[in-house]
């Protein structure tokens, strides 16, 4: 009997990066969020650190070396 494993949606080439780094989700009132998944390096949204946030257009999310704009 096997359990459930989650794979990454998006795979990202960034050695700063954890392997399991960040969960972007969304909701059935089309609310969009983030949640660190405890990583190494953190998870940033406008330059500050989060365990979560809902997230808003233009909103920059950084994970290790890696910028993210959301549109």
């Amino acid at each position: 009997m096997g359990g459930f494993v989650r794979d990454p949606d998006v795979q990202v080439r960034d050695i700063s990066i954890s392997r399991l780094n960040a969960m972007i989700f969304y909701d059935e009132s089309g609310a969009i969020g983030i949640l660190d998944l405890v990583s190494k390096n953190g998870t940033f949204v406008n330059g500050a650190e989060v365990e979560s946030k809902l997230l808003k257009e233009g909103d920059l999310i950084a994970l290790g070396s890696t910028k993210l704009r959301l549109q």
